[in-house]
């Protein structure tokens, strides 16, 4: 029945003669005596329109009208009305999908037929809206899985660069660890029945000391790793944002390292607190970190700068510029679309700098890009620091 209509009236004879012209015209039509023969059809197959009298005994007309709105919200109305019942019909409008009503007094069935067509045609349109609909949210959601999926890749990819490196800088720490266990080992069983100088314990605690630090520093080391590669938004709060920078240079600072990259650093002396999520800024100042060793690939000079921004409003001031390959105008323009790369393929999805933007904006923050091919590139970034930010905002970001 997707193209049915149901005919109900009280009037028999009215009813097969509207019948009659709707036969003529194709329509599969049914005439329903009682409403609820109608409740119990339209439950089963839900028709395309409902022809109904608006002079129905005991308001029955509303009631179908609104019954068969919850049932099938997608069935149209055309409501059989005279001169004497505007009043009532006009509050019918409101009540479901009613297109529009017709005199009682049918002597041009081409005005019949017409509204009936239209009626038809609106509820197809109704129901291919609603099909578009679904299928954009389906799409849209299953753009944002994708989306979710392709971050952690990327994430992934950069925690395993970043972990490669952390590993060969560890060698060291952990062979120093296993030779000065190994001296205490010999020491200890060596001496232990005799009454020794006190230069062994003295040297004993100095190398239990050093052994110590080397087990803080690759702790440290694996506790920052652990921190980038976790997931979920975070919770907004006030940040510091040096301590924000220092986490995440130390976090990438054995990349440097084993890359021969220079690291330059210039805090301002004093810098105001900022508002945001701390885990996706780390994550977001790490990426633009990560895409500027790339762009050095035989080494170069990455330069941290911050500095307060004058004015009314205030502000604090990122500037992250390496020496690397640097890029053209139509590079720079798009680098910050989701995954768009210049790397080869399989060396990157191209989502770090647009999840890196994202974080920014979710900050309030700006961020801008200044490079030329050869002449490195330097992201400035731009935060309102929490006495820039009105009242009502820091409480609706708390």
């Amino acid at each position: 029945m997707i193209n049915s209509i149901l005919l109900l009236d009280d009037d028999v004879t009215y009813r097969r003669r509207i019948k009659e012209i709707l036969d003529i015209a194709g329509y599969d039509t049914y005439e329903i005596e009682n409403a609820s023969e109608v409740i119990q059809i339209a439950d089963q197959n839900p028709p395309a329109l409902v022809i109904i009298s608006i002079e129905l005994p005991y308001d029955g007309c509303r009631k179908i009208v609104q019954s068969l709105a919850a049932l099938s919200p997608q069935t149209e109305f055309i409501i059989l009305a005279s001169a004497e019942d505007l009043f009532s019909l006009s509050s019918l409008y409101d009540t479901g999908n009613v297109y529009g009503h017709c005199e009682r007094d049918i002597r041009n069935s081409g005005e019949l037929l017409r509204d009936v067509a239209r009626a038809i045609e609106r509820r197809a349109l109704r129901r291919q809206n609603a099909w578009l609909l679904t299928e954009l949210r389906d799409a849209r959601e299953e753009l944002r899985d994708q989306t979710e999926f392709m971050s952690q890749v990327e994430q992934a990819a950069a925690t395993g660069d970043m972990a490669a490196d952390l590993l060969d800088e560890m060698v060291e720490p952990l062979s120093a660890l296993a030779h000065n266990a190994a001296w205490m080992d010999r020491t200890l069983h060596n001496h232990m029945s005799h009454f020794e100088p006190v230069e062994y314990c003295i040297r004993m605690i100095k190398e239990a000391k050093e052994m110590e630090g080397l087990a803080l520093q690759c702790s440290d080391d694996i506790r920052r790793l652990r921190s980038f590669h976790s997931k979920g938004p975070g919770i907004p709060e006030s940040l510091e944002l040096k301590e924000i920078l220092v986490s995440a240079l130390r976090l990438v600072s054995h990349t440097f390292h084993r890359r021969n990259i220079l690291l330059e650093v210039n805090f301002a002396r004093e810098l105001t607190q900022i508002w945001g999520c701390r885990e996706q800024l780390h994550k977001a100042i790490t990426y633009i970190i990560l895409n500027a060793v790339r762009a050095m690939p035989g080494g170069g000079v990455f330069r941290v700068e911050t500095c307060a921004l004058e004015g009314e409003t205030g502000g604090v001031i990122i500037r992250l510029s390496d020496t690397g390959d640097g890029m053209n105008s139509s590079t720079s323009s798009r680098i910050f679309e989701p995954f768009y790369t210049t790397r080869a393929y399989g060396e990157g999805t191209g989502l770090g700098l647009s999840i890196a933007i994202a974080a920014v904006h979710e900050a309030d923050g700006q961020i801008n890009v200044d490079s030329q091919p050869g002449k490195g590139a330097a992201f400035t970034i731009t935060f309102p620091t929490i006495k820039a930010m009105p009242n009502d905002e820091i409480r609706a970001a708390a």
